[in-house]
């Protein structure tokens, strides 16, 4: 007994698989994650290493070099590459395709923790991780307030920031910006020296006196009493107190004999504002898989709340949605979804009208919501989300799912023109294209299967693709085995093409005569080209040939640009540049920007992830399309370089989309490879400017920079020997006194603050 035979038999138990697939198929839908892209993974780890105060060459002779040679024997590796910055190294670590990423970055973990004791101690604990597109930003909020920098940053720390970490699937929630207080221990360099003491004394000092000590526990008969010397600060008169050394033999020399110990606020390492104003930036960061709409809608939903709390508590402070990343995803998806609404509805008039029948339009165009239900339950136990791949594949199986309905449903409605009746012209009208339905079916599933097996990182992207419309092309198989030739049996009637008076018949007998002429004019078209072969032929191979001679004319792109209202600018100023220096220039481009009626927001960050001062993001968000006189962000893009053009003397500025990675990166990268720097940046520089003339690229740049400008202090090693005195400890003290030292923390009102010396 085949498929159509059941569902003709047993017409309850198909109906109730078909109901209970489209419940499945419903819930699926709304189960599955939404996103833009799918969930790729790229074969890259990242190894983030700080080093506080040192120059890209000691952090890649120091650190770089070290973790490289460690990195270099791990099994599955392809290449090594390190970035060497101001006090920080960025170590790339790609491996080949089909190693399992989690247990590399687990290894690469592993051999790092290997060589922390070759790596000098003033390293932080190194930030290690994957590389993936999605993890990103899904949501920038900022904090802006009159409050002072510290108190700012203490709500935005220990208020804000934890109320966004509770929100369901969100992962992370970083903050960019702001000065947190801290205590400042400012040492007279005249009274340490009168005293003969060192930096690295009082530093190791006050971290001896700064901390608990357990001692243990002392179990009497009936109880026990946990013992523990309390050492930390509470008062700041407490750090004054601490006894660095004594003066001769009695006389203690304290903290506030040769320093003075006060409030302060920390290093600025970046500057945040946003229209001008200055402000702190939280980036939220959504858990692995989740739902990036979803997340959105409950962390728009949060800052309501937060608002209100800051209201009660009477806290001067606001915080403001800035940039959600879930907008561009929104209008991608209802855009594909709109395709797929408005296919559909073409799908089933143009069914109507070809078959001239509203029963047989109701049985073949089930097989659309059937198919499509049906495929969300698969797609859904394979771990797809919908995303712009999943929704292309169904808006171009449209057309394919409703046709083996209809060769299924026609050859039994010839049937039942022969007389027989609806259960065995249902029955046999099935087996008789049986045969070529499925091959059909197998034809397009070949075409596109292959594609979710295309090797290497596209292949990723297109694995969801393909395999979408396989999914569906097997329910709507299904569907035309089952539905089509059950509701034939039992819907049909012999004179269902029978033309009434009506409207609609007299508009169908309309297009039955057009159809007619239609197969009139094929004839004769037909007739011809059977006439002329070499004619044709030739024809045809010249429109071929002279189609293929075209194409190269074609703008190619992987994808094409979208007006999303919003973009970003790039700023970099030569290398040595401070923070408060490049902060100056980027208010200059930050007033032109302000001045376009076009851009509505804003947004400066000065200092990099990498702690670069010397370069500054922007981003601005522009006001609705239907508010900017018909330019689109493309064109406002353009006219943004023009006006930045006179300030390009002064800095590097890039006019950048906010694209996946969600680092401005550029479309077009050039690797130039070779073994002596000077050689390579010499051909860099001279590529840089040859390219720059090629029509159609802007922002031509390279990433070769000058080093920053630094002072070498060169112990005189005889002196240095004949005092007693190493070169390692003489630079440690060096390091004290210009760069500070945190050796203890103080406590207050439950909240950190790093003691600087």
């Amino acid at each position: 007994m085949n498929l159509a035979e059941i569902s003709i038999k047993r017409p309850i138990f198909i109906t109730c698989v078909v109901i209970l697939m489209m419940i499945l198929g419903v819930i699926s839908y709304k189960k599955m994650p939404v996103d833009q892209f799918p969930d790729v993974t790229f074969p890259i780890v990242f190894a983030e290493i700080l080093y506080p105060g040192a120059s890209p060459v000691d952090v890649e002779r120091q650190v770089s070099k070290i973790v490289e040679d460690e990195l270099s024997s791990l099994p599955g590796l392809e290449t090594v590459s390190s970035y060497n910055y101001d006090s920080v190294a960025i170590i790339i670590v790609k491996f080949r395709l089909g190693v399992d990423i989690k247990e590399s970055e687990q290894q690469v973990r592993n051999r790092i923790q290997n060589v922390r004791n070759k790596l000098p101690k003033d390293i932080e604990e190194p930030l290690i991780r994957r590389f993936d597109p999605a993890d990103q930003p899904i949501v920038s909020i900022a904090v802006n307030s009159n409050l002072d920098p510290a108190s700012l940053y203490d709500v935005a720390y220990e208020q804000v920031k934890p109320m966004l970490e509770r929100v369901q699937d969100v992962g992370l929630v970083r903050l960019v910006g702001g000065q947190k207080k801290e205590i400042q221990v400012i040492v007279d360099k005249n009274k340490l020296q009168d005293h003969r003491l060192s930096m690295n004394q009082v530093s190791k000092k006050i971290e001896d006196t700064s901390r608990d000590i357990p001692i243990g526990k002392f179990e009497g008969q009936s109880d026990e009493t946990i013992l523990r010397a309390v050492g930390e600060f509470s008062e700041l008169s407490q750090i004054e107190d601490v006894a660095v050394n004594f003066f001769g033999s009695d006389r203690p020399i304290k903290i506030s004999d040769i320093a003075t110990v006060r409030e302060g606020l920390e290093k600025p390492k970046r500057f945040s504002s946003i229209n001008g104003e200055n402000a702190l930036f939280l980036q939220v960061f959504k858990q692995s898989g989740a739902n990036t709409v979803a997340v959105a809608d409950r962390l728009k939903q949060q800052v309501g709340n937060v608002n209100a709390m800051l209201k009660d508590r009477g806290i001067d402070a606001q915080v403001i949605l800035v940039r959600d990343a879930s907008v561009p995803i929104r209008l991608n998806v209802l855009d594909v979804q709109e395709s797929i609404f408005i296919g559909i509805i073409l799908c089933v008039v143009v069914v109507f009208f070809f078959l001239g029948s509203a029963r047989s339009t109701f049985i073949t165009g089930l097989a659309l919501p059937n198919s499509l239900l049906g495929g969300f339950i698969i797609m859904y136990a394979m771990g797809f989300s919908i995303n712009i791949m999943t929704l292309i594949a169904l808006s171009l199986a449209v057309g394919l799912l409703i046709d083996d309905a209809i060769v299924v449903r026609e050859n039994i409605f010839r049937h039942l023109e022969m007389g027989k009746k609806p259960m065995d012209a249902a029955l046999d009208g099935t087996k008789e294209v049986a045969l070529a339905v499925i091959a059909t079916t197998m034809v397009v599933m070949a075409v596109f299967g292959p594609i979710a097996f295309v090797p290497g990182i596209v292949g990723q992207f297109f694995k969801q693709f393909g395999l979408t419309v396989v999914f569906t092309m097997m329910i709507s198989l299904f569907d035309a085995f089952t539905v089509a030739p059950m509701l034939s049996a039992y819907m049909a009637t012999g004179n269902e093409h029978h033309r009434g008076q009506g409207f609609i018949d007299r508009m169908l007998s309309a297009f039955d005569r057009f159809q007619t002429w239609l197969e009139d004019i094929y004839e004769s078209v037909l007739k011809w080209t059977i006439r002329y072969r070499k004619t044709v032929l030739i024809s045809a191979v010249v429109i071929f040939l002279g189609s293929m001679f075209l194409g190269k004319f074609i703008s190619k792109t992987f994808l094409p640009a979208s007006d999303l209202g919003e973009f970003s600018v790039t700023v970099e100023k030569p290398a040595g540049t401070s923070l408060e220096g490049t902060l100056r220039f980027t208010r200059k481009v930050e007033s032109l920007l302000k001045a376009m009626p076009e851009v509505s927001l804003v947004t400066v960050t000065v200092g990099s992830n990498s702690y670069e001062s010397n370069k500054a993001d922007l981003f601005i968000q522009l006001v609705p399309a239907k508010e900017r006189k018909g330019l689109s962000t493309t064109k406002i893009k353009s006219i943004v370089r023009e006006k930045l053009e006179p300030l390009k003397s002064e800095a590097i500025i890039a006019v950048t989309d906010v694209d996946i990675s969600g680092g401005g990166q550029k479309p077009l990268n050039l690797y130039v490879v070779g073994d002596n720097l000077e050689e390579l940046a010499t051909f860099a520089l001279a590529l840089q400017k040859r390219m720059a003339q090629i029509p159609g690229l802007v922002d031509v740049d390279t990433n070769f920079r000058s080093g920053n400008p630094e002072y070498h202090v060169v112990f005189d090693r005889d002196k240095s020997e004949a005092l007693g005195v190493s070169t390692v400890a003489a630079g440690a003290e060096l390091r004290n006194r210009t760069e500070g030292a945190v050796p203890a923390i103080y406590r207050k009102d439950g909240i950190d603050y790093a003691i600087s010396v």
